[in-house]
């Protein structure tokens, strides 16, 4: 599974949004749990703008001394994202979403617009 920006954040502030389907999946140990530069992109830059507040350390840190395994992006993840359809406009989103159409990947995520790309979302 891929965790959506907001899904790893929610993670390491054990915050009561994640839902509870969410936390017992990331919990299960036969899981591969990763994450994307993509998010550490959109954190830290939402950060920097003062929009969102930054993690006790670097995403990046926190994700693999979890375990979780990082998803490269690649050229392939770019040109579907390019070209999914306009019912989501956030290219973080689309990014995202096309990692797990491409890898055969849910996604963790609240956002419905990313199944609506195509995408298998778990919430």
């Amino acid at each position: 599974m891929l965790l959506d920006t907001h899904a790893l954040i929610w993670w390491f502030e054990d915050a009561p949004q994640l839902s509870s389907a969410a936390r017992k999946a990331i919990e299960e140990p036969s899981t591969a749990v990763y994450f994307s530069p993509v998010s550490v992109f959109e954190l830290e830059n939402k950060a920097a703008r003062g929009k969102l507040r930054s993690l006790r350390a670097p995403l990046v840190d926190l994700a693999q001394d979890q375990g979780f395994l990082e998803l490269p992006i690649n050229a392939r993840h770019a040109d579907l994202a390019a070209r999914l359809p306009a019912v989501h406009r956030d290219p973080w989103d689309r990014l995202l979403a096309a990692q797990g159409i491409l890898e055969g990947m849910s996604i963790v995520t609240r956002d419905p617009r990313i199944a609506a790309l195509g995408a298998t979302a778990l919430w």
